[in-house]
């Protein structure tokens, strides 16, 4: 495997202009040419190059023919306040991914147009964003690995994590936005951990609302895989699940 890092600018919503690092990781032999390799788009760059080993975990994944070979672009945030803006549902970011990022990729690797292979990443936010995506854009993205998302979060909701919420705040917003919508397709791998439970009243954490919000989707008809984890809200809990919602989503 090799992976690289590059320098990408966009155009804010906020009239600013943002800068930000991606790192690419192809697969052991991959060419220019020949079959496509799929595709993976997963947000906070950083963790998931060190704290999940996401490149060693696709080259073990790759070498045992579990999945396809795979190239994945991680995305960086410029900072924490930026993240909060841009992985909360904010359609900016969607189309930030569709019309700048995957064309960038598409013209740089030899990389798949099918959404069926084509997976969208994340975890907490990044989970929240990765299933957004998704809802907004199921033509590009057919494939959803969302860890531990924070489905809590609402419109008015202006804690970060709600940590300092209280039961006023309606939970699920995103999880009605799925009902409200004809059936996409899209498929769905999704985690929690026993300890993300709500132990303040806060009307549901990460436990809560990711249970909520699969039920949702199984309801309106999704294939939704569930693992729930003993672990708490961390990526060291995140490491295996990102490897079986890999194999279940794409795998061989």
């Amino acid at each position: 495997m090799s992976w690289k890092a590059f320098l990408s600018r966009r155009d804010a919503w906020n009239g600013a202009r943002d800068e930000r690092t991606i790192s690419v990781y192809t697969p052991a032999g991959h060419r220019a040419s020949g079959e496509a390799n799929a595709l993976m788009i997963v947000f906070d760059r950083g963790a998931y190059l060190s704290a999940v080993p996401t490149p060693t975990i696709l080259d073990n994944l790759i070498a045992a023919s579990r999945i396809p070979p795979t190239v994945a672009v991680f995305v960086d945030n410029p900072d924490q306040a930026t993240r909060t803006r841009e992985l909360t549902p904010n359609p900016d970011f969607p189309e930030f991914l569709v019309s700048e990022l995957l064309p960038w990729v598409q013209a740089r690797y030899n990389v798949t147009t099918d959404p069926r292979l084509t997976v969208v990443a994340g975890s907490s936010f990044g989970g929240l964003a990765a299933t957004y995506a998704a809802l907004r854009h199921p033509e590009r993205f057919g494939n959803v690995l969302c860890q531990s998302g924070d489905f809590s979060w609402a419109p008015d909701d202006i804690h970060v994590m709600r940590r300092l919420a209280d039961a006023t705040t309606e939970t699920g917003w995103l999880a009605k936005e799925f009902i409200s919508s004809p059936k996409l397709p899209i498929r769905f791998h999704m985690d929690a951990g026993t300890f993300e439970v709500d132990q303040v009243g806060t009307g549901g954490n990460v436990l809560e609302t990711s249970r909520h919000m699969r039920d949702v989707l199984l309801a309106k008809g999704y294939e939704v895989h569930y693992q729930q984890f003993v672990g708490d809200h961390d990526y060291q809990s995140w490491r295996g699940p990102l490897a079986d919602g890999l194999i279940e989503l794409i795998g061989r």
